[in-house]
Parts: C-alpha cells; structure tokens; sequence
C-alpha cells in the first residue's frame, strides 16, 4: 500500500514538473521528465535512485511552495528516510520548519520536528530523538491534534523504554493511550497495549503486563471490520503471542512459554527474520522444559542459519547464548565456553553491551581457568554501564525540564506581549500605575510564601533532631537492656554455677543434676539474646547490601589485599530470610579476615549473585592458598561450612599452593 502511493504521487511529481513552468532549463526538464518511469523504484540501484532524487530535490526547492510542491518535496525527503539518507531528510524538514515559523503554521512545525526526531532516533541518538519528539508533541498539543499527540508520546515511550527507562515509559505510554482511545484507530491502540505491556514485563509486573496483552488481543477482532487485511490481523497476533511467551518464560512457567510460542507459529505469514526469532524462542522454551534434545536443537540451528543468512548480527547472538546454554545442561563444558568466548568477541564488535554482560557473567561461573579474569571484565563493564545509564536519565530528565522550560518562557513572553497592547490602548498613564501596583502585591505574597516556607523547613528539621534522638535513645535503652540482662541474668548464673561446681564432692549427684539443670536454663537464656541480636544485627534503616558493603570497606588495611564487593542489583533483600543474611554476612566477615590474616593475596573479590530462588556467595583471593590434603579446616572455616549446612545450602572450599583460594556458597 505504501509503495503504490509512493510511485503514484512520484508519477504525479514528474508530470507536474514537466508541465508547469515553462521557464525550466531543458536540462532539468530532463531530469524532472526521469521520474515519469519511477514506478518501479524499488527495482532500481540504491546508487541510481540516489542520484535521481539529489539531483530533484534542488528544482523542487526553488519553485513556488505551493501545496503540490511541497508535496513533492515530502516524497522525495521519505525515499531519503527510507534509503537511510538521514541527512538530507534531515535538511529538507528543517527547511519545512523555518518557512512554517515564517508562516506561522503550527501543523507544519509539529511534523517538521517529529520527522526530524525520527532521523535521530533512526540514527540511534536517543537524547536528541527525544528533544525533537517532546517539541512536537507540545505543539500538537496548541492545536489539539490528538492522533499526532498520541503518536509522539507512543515515540517518545519507545525511546525510553530502549533506554531501560521503564517508570517513565510507562507513563508516556500510559499517556499516549488515552488519545488513541479517542481515535477509535485499532492498530494504534493495540501498539500502544503491546508496548505498555512489554514495559510493565521488564519491571516485573508480570499480571498487569498479561492483562494489557489480553486487550491487545482484544482489539485485534475489530480490525477486519476496520478495513485490516487477514496478513496484518495475524502479525499482530503473532507479535502479541510472543510477548506473551516472553513474559511467561521471564517468570519461569517455560509450559505457557511454549503453548503461546506453539500458537504464534500456527499463524502464517511469517516473515524470515520473524520466524527465526520465534522459532529460536520456542527451542528455548523445550530446552528448559527438558524436551528431546534433537527437537529443540533442530529449532535452534534453524533459526541461526536463517539469521546467518539475513546478516543479523545481533539478534544470532540471542540464538548463540541458547545453545551454549544447551551445552551447559549436557555438561559439555568446553563446547559452552568456546560458544561463550565468541558471544563474548561478536557482541563486543557490535557494541552489544548487554549481550557481553551477560557472556561475561556466564564465562566468569563456568570457565575456571579464567574466573578472575572475565570477573574483572565483568565488574568493569557493569560499573561502566550503570554510570552510563544514570548520565542518560539525568540527559532525558534534562532535556524534558529545559524543553518544559522554554513552552513556558514562550507563553510568559506571549502573555506578556499581549498585557503590554492591551495596556498601551487603554490609557499608558493608568495601565503602569496598575501595573507597579500589581507587582508589589506579586512581591508582598511572594515574600510572604518564603517565610511560610522557611518557618516549614525549621519546623520540618527540628521533628527530625527530635526523631533522630528518639531513635539514638531507643538504642541505648536496647543496649543497657542486654548488658544487664547478660550481667545480672547469664553472668551472675555462671558464677554460681562455677563456685558450686568448686565445692562439689563425690557422690553429691542431686547437687550434680541442679547444676546441670542450672547451666541449662543459662544456655537457653544466652540462645535468647543472641536471637534478638541476630533479628537485628542491621543498624536502624540500613540495608543489608549497605552493611555488606560497610562491612568489606572496614577490612581494607595499608598493604593489605585489595577488596571488590559486587552485590546483584536484582536480589529483592526482603525476600531473603534473616537466617540467611545473618550467615552472608558472618560468612564474608570470616573470609576477609581469613583473607587479610592468612593468604598474603593482593586482590579479594567478593559476589554476591541470584541464581534461580537461591543466592550465591563467591569469595576468591589470588594469594599464596594451600594444599587441601595437609591442611585441616580451621574453626573459621568449620563455623561457615556448619552455618551454611543449617540452611541447607552447599559449600564448596577449593585450593592449591600458590593459585589462591576459591569460597562458592549456595543458600
């Protein structure tokens, strides 16, 4: 459909040209009389259709800008976006945008700056994509166009969630929705269900996410009434079917993964690039689900010789990691790895952080020979990550306040204009009495609201010294609490015990069981205390990744090793049980002084990672170690391996003399 209109309006184009306007050099009459055979433009040389419209686009400029010419003048600027001239597109719609600004037309400036965001976000510049996306938008808004303010918000939505900037997607999407709601338009709002839905999957709100899916899927049975063709009704559905098995093998139920993967296929129509995708999501789903190995793989190495073919670098990468996964679950540790390296290599050629993030964390658990290695990689590039996405939020949150910044300057400056005629017209003298008048109340109420505000901030600091003592008071209470409890209570009972036990003789047996019975209750009385300060061994509204972090920070000493904490930025803490982080915490508490005391390392890297619903600690140390079969466990390593045990976790201590030491918990 798009084609057709396209090489009709290109026919249109060329007949104008040649008929109007008889003062046109024969030369360029020429050139204009070439678009005349652009019908079949898709069967041209990128090369020669380029050389077509350049040489175009400067006998269109100069003529009378006329509603057709300036419609021939679009056409030639989307055969630019299309052949990927992003440039020229680009200059062509800045050039809209200035003779609109002239003209004063805010629908032409609106789709001047849209288009031009669309070139950057085309581009892969996300920052300046959104500052000509939130600028459309706000003029579509003055003139109430709803279907162009949808559609931008829809755009600026998929920036940010791109960008892994989900809350804020979520609203513009949110937004974006309740404009396509009055258009009536099925197709926008189903794009505007899938992305919301897709958003609220990767923020984990897995039952919201299903239920804007669902409604996508709803609406896809009114778009044959609407004029949609069968081909486009079952794309969208496929592409909803899939989402939904994304989101159903994000939470782990890999059975539902598969059904709506399986439902997806049965529609046909597929493109090959979507197929292999899909098909590489369904071997996924069997390999999880411990199908038959031939019928899994058989979709995997389908999908990667499609995706070969197609020159798709990046998503072959999504293929690659499944089946190094598929040698992980055979054992076949040598294949996966040697599959792990060269994620790792294409995706760092591509630029693909995530996909070397995640190679790096794989290599770092199953390629021994060279954990410390890729650990370091991978703590570099994590850190060099998240420091850049915070710099392109604070970029996004920049760029909407200076954007919000200037639409209100420009209405201050309007406003100001106008009160400025309307005063002059009236009488100069009274306007600017009135007008010195109104200010001085503007100061007064000003002034006024600044006092208020102050005396709020002091009334507001001095609740939290009040709040602050009160909870420095509590502290001390719990303190001497427990220190009378252990010296009146625990010690006072020792002693006794202790002197009794001086003065037993043989055959006092009555005696004898007393005094067991009595260190007995001193036990249970000790068991007690220590379980209150276990509940509470956190200081007051600190996290327990905080403490950790605290906790590896006050083991660093001059000439001692050097400490690298990473904690998984996932782990939802309140889920973890206070028996578990109570042992992480005396667990790496023991392995650094271990560390400091015993191993001569220079470096000790600790990792604190979620692995499926367990957590798992990693403590390794590049010092001097020790040979397993002549040294025994110490009481440290005792005390961990048994806290470990008690939850019913694994333990794994592995050395040798001179290669460091490595710590893997599971709990």
């Amino acid at each position: 459909m798009a084609l057709r209109t396209y090489t009709f309006f290109l026919a249109l184009l060329a007949v104008a040209c040649l008929f109007s306007g008889c003062s046109e050099k024969q030369e360029d009459k020429d050139k204009l009389r070439e678009l005349r055979f652009l019908e079949g433009t898709e069967k041209l040389s990128a090369t020669r259709r380029l050389q077509i419209l350049d040489s175009m686009a400067p006998i269109v400029k100069v003529r009378e800008q006329d509603s057709l010419n300036r419609q021939m003048m679009r056409l030639i600027a989307f055969r630019y976006f299309f052949d990927g001239e992003y440039d020229k597109h680009k200059d062509i719609m800045r050039g809209f945008y200035r003779t609109a600004i002239e003209k004063k037309d805010s629908v032409v400036m609106a789709y001047s700056l849209y288009n031009i965001g669309s070139c950057f976000e085309a581009e892969n510049q996300a920052d300046s994509a959104l500052y000509y996306y939130l600028n459309a938008g706000k003029v579509y808004r003055t003139v109430k166009d709803s279907v162009n303010m949808a559609q931008t918000a829809h755009s600026v939505a998929c920036i940010l969630f791109t960008q892994g900037n989900y809350a804020e997607a979520e609203t513009e999407e949110i937004k974006a929705l309740s404009y396509f709601r009055k258009t009536d338009n099925n197709e926008y709002i189903i794009n505007g269900y899938t992305v919301l839905g897709a958003t609220l999957c990767e923020m984990k709100s897995y039952p919201q996410a299903l239920k804007y899916y669902q409604r996508a899927l709803d609406e896809t049975a009114g778009m044959k009434k609407a004029g949609f063709t069968m081909d486009e009704i079952r794309s969208k559905q496929r592409n909803i079917y899939g989402n939904i098995g994304v989101l159903y093998g994000a939470k782990g139920d890999h059975e539902k993964s598969l059904q709506y993967y399986t439902k997806a296929l049965a529609l046909p129509g597929y493109e090959r690039y979507e197929y292999a995708v899909m098909i590489a999501n369904r071997g996924y789903a069997k390999m999880m689900l411990d199908r038959n190995e031939d019928d899994y793989t058989g979709d995997l190495w389908e999908s990667l010789r499609i995706l070969d073919s197609l020159n798709e670098p990046i998503t072959i990468l999504e293929t690659k990691k499944s089946i190094a996964r598929h040698y992980l679950k055979k054992q076949d540790t040598l294949k996966s790895v040697t599959y792990l390296r060269e994620i790792y290599a294409e995706a760092k050629a591509n630029k693909s952080n995530y996909d070397m993030l995640e190679s790096l964390s794989l290599l770092t658990l199953n390629d021994k020979q060279n954990t410390f290695k890729y650990s370091q990689l991978y703590f570099k590039l994590n850190d060099s990550l998240q420091q850049a996405e915070r710099s392109m939020r604070n970029k996004f949150a920049r760029i909407a306040y200076e954007t919000d910044n200037i639409e209100q300057q420009n209405r201050s400056l309007s406003k100001r204009f106008n009160y400025t005629i309307t005063a002059f017209i009236a009488v100069l003298a009274i306007a600017l009495g009135l007008l010195m008048i109104v200010r001085l109340k503007s100061r007064n109420k000003e002034l006024l609201y600044v006092q208020g505000q102050q005396q709020a901030n002091e009334k507001i600091y001095n609740l939290l010294l009040e709040q602050e003592a009160e909870s420095e008071s509590a502290k001390i209470k719990e303190r001497n609490r427990l220190a009378m409890e252990l010296h009146d209570g625990v010690m006072n009972r020792i002693f006794t015990t202790r002197f009794n036990l001086m003065q037993l003789k043989d055959g006092q047996e009555d005696k004898k069981q007393l005094l067991v019975r009595e260190l007995e209750e001193t036990q249970d009385e000790l068991r007690k205390i220590s379980h209150d300060l276990k509940e509470n061994f956190l200081p007051e509204n600190e996290s327990f990744a905080d403490a950790l972090k605290k906790l590896v920070e006050r083991q660093q000493e001059p000439g001692g090793p050097v400490f690298d904490l990473y904690i998984d930025k996932f782990i939802n803490w309140n889920d973890v049980s206070p028996e578990c982080r109570v042992a992480l915490f005396r667990i790496t508490h023991e392995a650094c002084t271990n560390a400091r005391k015993h191993s001569k390392a220079a470096n000790c890297n600790i990792a604190v990672m979620a692995q499926g619903q367990h957590i798992k600690l990693r403590i390794w140390d590049d010092g001097r170690g020790f040979d397993p079969k002549k040294v025994k466990d110490g009481i440290g390593l005792r005390n961990m391996r048994e806290r470990v045990l008690a939850l019913g976790g694994t333990f794994i201590s592995t050395s040798s003399a001179g290669r460091g030491a490595v710590l893997d918990i599971i709990v």
